[in-house]
């Protein structure tokens, strides 16, 4: 007996597609750590004030975003 592999090509479509869905996974990851200026101009650093105003603004589009195919 012997068993033949058949291997398929992605399609262009597909290998875009994950291009684009690996790109928001590592951007969502990033935004966890990129300092950013507040309103009144302060740049802000600090790791817990960064995770907090994400989890508060952009962090549910984002996820729904990442999770969720167009």
């Amino acid at each position: 007996m012997a068993f033949f592999l058949q291997i398929e090509i992605p399609s262009t479509e597909w290998v875009i597609d994950t291009i684009v869905d690996l790109y928001f996974i590592v951007d969502l990851f990033l935004n966890f750590s990129t300092a950013f200026v507040d309103g009144n101009g302060v740049r802000q650093s600090s790791r817990r004030v960064i995770i907090r105003t994400y989890l508060r603004g952009w962090f549910a589009i984002d996820l729904v975003r990442t999770t969720v195919d167009l």
